[in-house]
């Protein structure tokens, strides 16, 4: 049995709508109106999914438009062409709103998940990735970007910082630490501080010589910062801000993008915005190396104890930074102790 259909049909010719009755049997499809007679084959046509509860549309070889608001006149066509399956979930997803929200609610938690383990995993791999030479490069441009922008000459003189370096030295060669190949001496306007750049780099500032309480305190900041280095969170922390685009492009072997962003790299350092994680790492790491050489996690508690005492960290509640709050790095370091 045939069954016709009314419809709306427009020819590709001209914007006329014609009003039309159609058929449809096998695979071929009779459409006739007040002028129209024409006959398709089902094959050279095109059904669009439905779309809520709006009218079916066919389009067919020629630039003609089919348009049903009987929503069964096209379920043989959809049965045949094997997508019926598709077309009803299609169908049912956008006709009822608790389905449309659910798929929304799904894909703002596919993205949540992605920006959480994704992005820092995508990161991770790409910091790991890097050549030698587009490391250092990273570092020289960093540091180029720090002197111009946030950094001062040191004002300590040399025999200090010859001792410091002697001091470094041995420690990193009595521990088989990560060995920096500079040791880099500046005064900053944002008080103690210490960071480490791409490239095997080490800043220390003036104002944090002068603010440690003897030299294994220094060592414990030193230790902190070539655990940073070790595991690149300066460059991890530098790809996980430029985008998805960038960290595959690196994975890839593009990595002439990532040098150009490297001038951001300092603000974020100087600021002690590396993530929960990364400084709970570095803490975790610098500690097992000051227990391996003798000092022990005591000067790190101390030096972070001071710098509590004289609030000169980031202010506000743990939950609301990306960073671990001072009180709770050291809990943790007095946990490692243990």
């Amino acid at each position: 049995m045939v069954t016709t259909y009314h419809g709306t049909y427009f020819d590709g010719k001209s914007s006329r709508a014609h009003e039309v009755t159609f058929t449809i049997g096998g695979k071929a499809l009779s459409i006739r109106g007040e002028i129209v007679c024409e006959d398709f084959d089902l094959g050279h046509c095109t059904l669009e999914p439905a779309l809520g509860n709006t009218c079916r549309t066919l389009y067919t070889p020629g630039g003609g438009r089919l348009d049903t608001p009987d929503r069964d006149a096209f379920f043989p066509l959809e049965e045949t062409g094997g997508d019926a399956g598709m077309f009803r979930l299609i169908h049912f997803l956008e006709s009822r709103w608790t389905a449309a929200f659910g798929a929304v609610a799904i894909t703002v938690l596919l993205i949540l998940v992605f920006s959480i383990k994704g992005i820092p995993y995508l990161a991770e791999a790409a910091a790991f990735s890097l050549p030698e030479e587009v490391v250092n490069a990273l570092g020289r441009r960093a540091l180029e970007q720090a002197d111009r922008f946030f950094l001062d000459p040191s004002e300590l003189d040399e025999d200090e910082h010859l001792r410091i370096q002697a001091l470094v030295d041995q420690f990193v060669s009595e521990s088989g630490l990560p060995e920096p190949r500079a040791l880099v001496f500046r005064k900053s306007p944002f008080g103690p501080n210490a960071f480490a750049l791409p490239g095997y780099t080490v800043v220390l500032t003036d104002e944090l010589v002068s603010f440690v309480e003897g030299d294994e305190e220094l060592l414990g900041v030193v230790a902190h910062e070539l655990a940073h280095m070790k595991m690149r969170h300066a460059a991890r922390t530098l790809l996980q801000g430029t985008g998805v685009f960038i960290m595959v492009s690196v994975l890839l072997g593009d990595v002439t993008s990532i040098t150009a962003a490297a001038g951001t790299l300092p603000a974020l350092l100087l600021k002690s915005r590396y993530s929960r994680e990364f400084e709970q790492e570095a803490d975790a790491i610098a500690s097992q190396w000051m227990q391996a050489a003798g000092y022990g996690v005591e000067p790190m508690i101390a030096f972070l104890t001071r710098l509590e005492n004289k609030d000169l960290r980031t202010g506000g509640p743990e939950f609301l930074s990306t960073h671990p709050s001072v009180e709770n790095r050291i809990s943790d370091l007095r946990k490692l102790a243990e």
